[in-house]
């Protein structure tokens, strides 16, 4: 393990909104253009605004804003922006294979002016894709979770909020199941979902293996294991085993692997379905489900009682104490090949700065300064500690930023993508040979071998 050369930054819930608007006070005080063009662009006289014109497509995937049924869905979003940008036409794509079909999409020029970044491009490959949208030492007293996506000093992609990472729940299966008090351990969430499979007619956790992004959520429960802001960036790219017995990466998923084994999942997690699981919760035949917190106001839309849908933190503790992570969504970005880039910018930054977004969604603002979301009410209950990741080591003297990324990609682990995750599922289930610890020894393998691989090359150092 190196020695963190960034002090931690960890804030307690109760204290967060008071830290972030004092934060984001002195920030917009004291902002010198940070995104340079860009924002000047958005925030633009009224005159300025009415003589941006163009036409641009928004491809993204939030699907069920496309609904008229949506309170505020993105008929409405377009309407506010065109109240000040008047001849712009912003069009929407959306899509549910979003990853899929947005990989097709990238091999043309066709992939929208404005987008939500894969969460499976290599930095490296960011500037053949995209505009530079500032300088990252300058967002980064505008913005929150801007601390990746970078290539040198140019960032390439802003997320309009951050997440809660936790798992959505509803209480009322929780009470028929004589649940008091949530749980804070493993043995405790395990415990709790047999009640739930005993009690009641619900089922316990709901993997939506066939919709396999979801099982990505697993991912962002690291850090809650971890205690550390630092471990992922910083830590872990120096580790040649981080899937070994004890290390965050085998605690989490062996929660996942726990649970499908011990049959407190769906029947048939082959035949999942993500749209039509987010109705099941609403109405208590789901108790759990891994998620980020930007699912909860999605869920909480199809509830006839919406208090029923919560969000509970991953039931994990650090002598008795609770953390989880509050990392960003898709990033926002513009594609190099848009025709009409000046108007992609003034939808791109009026959407990060004044469409309150996050807000509505009941989403951490990326914006510094913003008011803080009540979904996360029950962290704060509990005490429980948020990290805002650090990200890679550069300050001038040691530049590690692209490491992880590098041994990630290159290895094929996939700590973003699913695979690894559905080898979990599969062998729980009976249906792959082997054993959890054999998933574990072949990632840390397949990691230490291109660890020592990048080395020799100079790709990245010790």
């Amino acid at each position: 393990m190196i020695k963190n050369r960034i002090a931690p930054l960890v804030l307690s819930l109760a204290m967060l909104a008071t830290a972030f608007t004092a934060c984001g006070s002195q920030d917009s005080s004291n902002d010198t253009g940070s995104n340079s063009s860009a924002s000047s662009t958005a925030a633009g006289t009224t005159s300025a605004a009415k003589d941006i014109k163009g036409e641009i497509l928004f491809y993204n995937t939030r699907t069920d804003m496309e609904l008229d049924s949506y309170e505020k869905n993105w008929k409405y979003y377009i309407g506010e922006f065109n109240k000040k940008y008047p001849n712009i036409k912003v069009n929407i794509e959306t899509s549910k294979d979003y990853e899929g079909d947005l990989a097709i999409r990238m091999n043309s020029n066709e992939y929208g002016d404005v987008l939500f970044m894969s969460a499976k491009m290599k930095d490296a490959d960011l500037p053949s894709f995209f505009i530079p949208l500032g300088k990252k030492a300058e967002l980064e007293k505008k913005y929150d979770f801007v601390q990746d996506r970078y290539v040198g000093e140019d960032t390439y992609g802003i997320p309009p909020n951050g997440n809660g990472q936790g798992i959505v729940y509803n209480k009322s299966v929780f009470t028929k199941a004589g649940i008091t008090t949530l749980p804070k351990t493993e043995d405790e969430f395990l415990a709790d979902l047999k009640l739930i499979k005993d009690k009641t007619d619900a089922i316990p956790l709901y993997t939506n293996y066939k919709d396999s992004w979801a099982l990505n959520a697993w991912e962002g429960y690291i850090d809650s294991v971890s205690g550390s802001d630092t471990y992922t960036n910083q830590v872990m790219l120096h580790e040649d085993d981080p899937f070994a017995k004890g290390k965050p990466h085998y605690i989490v998923y062996k929660y996942l692997f726990d649970v499908v084994s011990q049959k407190l999942v769906e029947d048939d997690p082959m035949t999942t379905d993500w749209e039509s699981s987010k109705q099941l919760l609403a109405d208590g035949k789901i108790a759990t489900m891994p998620l980020g917190s930007w699912a909860i106001p999605q869920i909480k839309s199809k509830a006839k009682n919406p208090d029923d849908v919560s969000y509970m933190p991953f039931p994990y503790s650090i002598d008795g104490k609770m953390y989880t992570q509050a990392a960003g969504d898709y990033k926002l970005c513009i594609s190099k090949n848009s025709k009409n880039i000046e108007a992609a910018k003034a939808f791109l930054w009026w959407f990060l700065d004044e469409s309150n977004y996050a807000q509505n969604e009941g989403l951490i603002p990326s914006l510094k300064g913003s008011a803080y979301p009540d979904t996360l009410k029950n962290f704060q209950d509990m005490g429980v500690t948020l990290l805002i990741d650090k990200g890679a080591i550069n300050d001038g003297t040691k530049n590690e930023n692209g490491w992880l990324d590098a041994i990630d990609k290159e290895s094929e682990v996939g700590l973003w993508n699913e695979n690894f995750k559905k080898d979990i599922v599969d062998t729980a289930l009976g249906n792959k040979k082997g054993t959890y610890d054999d998933i574990m020894n072949g990632l840390n393998k397949k990691w230490a071998d291109t660890r020592a691989k990048l080395i020799k090359e100079g790709t990245i150092g010790k």
